[in-house]
């Protein structure tokens, strides 16, 4: 039969004092959420990045951002997740691009590039017309992109293999009326002049810094002191 530790006794009723009093789910709840990372609620948790393939990228893909400031995280937007709080249809001129700060292209999936824009948004953009016709995106196209191997998808069973492909749809238009130069997986945003017409892009992904709830916060806390925890009690690496 399995027993708590004291120290591990302490820590649970503690966490479910906490609980009681502000009304979220339970520890253990928690604990396999943070494991799936994947199947949340839309906006139930600061780490949300949605389901499929392209969401658990996401989950790994988006610690290559910058921090943010405090009371702030990175809200994910793709197909799968957040979908209709995106505006499907973005006017982008030179002034309102900058220049992303490494980590960026990181982010975005193999095949798209990554555009960083003054309101501290990350798009992650492939050409339009690269696109292909698809039923189950806003503007019925999709964009090939590759995301790493692992040992559940049936494509990466070739040896040596490190991508398998994927549509994504998109969730928006961007035009972006500037002339482009591409570094390090990022649009740069050096010597840039305004062009007619734009260039079209089809964005995959969009992060945008969102505020914490007070429950997201406390949320935050919690998981950061139970993994210290885990660490200490459990020797969990």
């Amino acid at each position: 039969m399995f027993t708590m530790s004291g120290n591990l006794k302490s820590l649970y009723i503690f966490l479910s004092i906490i609980i009681i009093k502000v009304g979220v789910s339970s520890p253990l709840q928690r604990v396999n959420r943070i494991n799936l990372n994947v199947k949340l609620k839309n906006n139930s948790s600061i780490l949300d990045t949605g389901r499929g393939n392209i969401g658990i990228f996401l989950s790994k893909s988006v610690r290559n951002l910058r921090p943010l400031r405090e009371h702030y995280y990175w809200k994910i937007h793709h197909h799968f997740h957040n979908r209709d709080d995106a505006l499907q249809d973005i006017n982008v001129m030179p002034k309102d691009i900058t220049l992303c700060e490494d980590g960026a292209g990181a982010f975005c999936p193999k095949g798209s590039v990554a555009l960083c824009t003054k309101n501290s948004a990350v798009r992650c953009l492939t050409s339009l017309w690269e696109t292909e016709i698809c039923d189950n995106s806003i503007y019925s196209h999709c964009a090939s992109i590759y995301l790493p191997c692992n040992m559940y998808i049936p494509e990466c069973r070739d040896e040596g293999k490190q991508y398998f492909k994927i549509l994504s749809s998109c969730i928006a238009v961007v035009n972006v009326y500037a002339n482009l130069k591409h570094f390090n997986g990022t649009i740069a945003a050096r010597n840039l002049i305004k062009v007619y017409p734009p260039n079209y892009f089809c964005e995959i992904v969009l992060a945008l810094p969102a505020q914490l709830t007070k429950g997201e916060e406390l949320f935050a806390r919690i998981n950061e002191m139970f993994g210290k925890f885990a660490v200490r009690a459990l020797d969990i690496n």
